[in-house]
């Protein structure tokens, strides 16, 4: 048998030669646009309007929580009219539609988010069942007194969070001031944890 053919299944067939990949052959895209200082100052007005309408529409999304797709549906009629009236329905529908998906990905994040603070007050439930440097079964404590009391600790401040004392977050649009808030409210309930 020779290097140049391969056994498959019994039987002998022959490989092809080696090649080189042409080159490309396709046309140069570029991604800047070479505009005239007129065009360049309609472009960016146009942009801070569609910016502002993208911005009012997320925060009156926001505003209406969580809805059912009949609510949904009937949001986004109500807010895409409304925008029609500043925009092009063409450009109110575009608003709208990403305003609805940066809506649900938010919700979907938080939810996220969520799941994986249960998760980690379960764990260290579960480990604080358990005296320190003992084990249950196939659960060991935690490894020191000190360790364990920490742990306590941060239980205490996740169950704030999942409690919503440093408040039961939902999807949100406007200033960095309200994250601000929230943040300040829950380092002064904390602040023995947070140091």
């Amino acid at each position: 048998m020779s290097s140049r053919q391969v056994k498959a299944g019994g039987l002998l067939r022959p490989i092809a030669e080696p090649f080189v990949a042409a080159p490309p052959a396709g046309a140069r895209v570029r991604t800047r646009l070479r505009v005239s200082p007129q065009d360049e100052a309609v472009l960016w007005a146009v942009g801070r309007h569609l910016g502002s309408l993208a911005g009012r529409d997320l925060a009156a999304r926001c505003a209406e929580g969580r809805l059912d797709a009949r609510g949904r549906a009937e949001s986004r009629r109500e807010r895409k009219r409304a925008l029609s009236a500043e925009s092009s329905s063409r450009w109110a529908g575009t608003v709208t539609r990403v305003s609805e998906d940066q809506y649900q990905l938010a919700a979907r994040n938080l939810q996220a988010e969520h799941g994986t603070l249960k998760a980690r007050m379960r764990k260290i439930g579960t480990r604080l069942a358990v005296p320190a440097g003992k084990e249950q079964g196939r659960t060991a404590g935690y490894a020191t007194p000190a360790e364990r009391y920490s742990k306590t600790l941060r239980l205490k401040t996740l169950e704030g969070h999942r409690d919503g004392q440093p408040g039961a977050r939902r999807p949100f649009a406007g200033t960095h001031r309200a994250d601000t808030h929230y943040r300040s409210v829950f380092k002064e309930r904390f602040k023995h944890v947070c140091g």
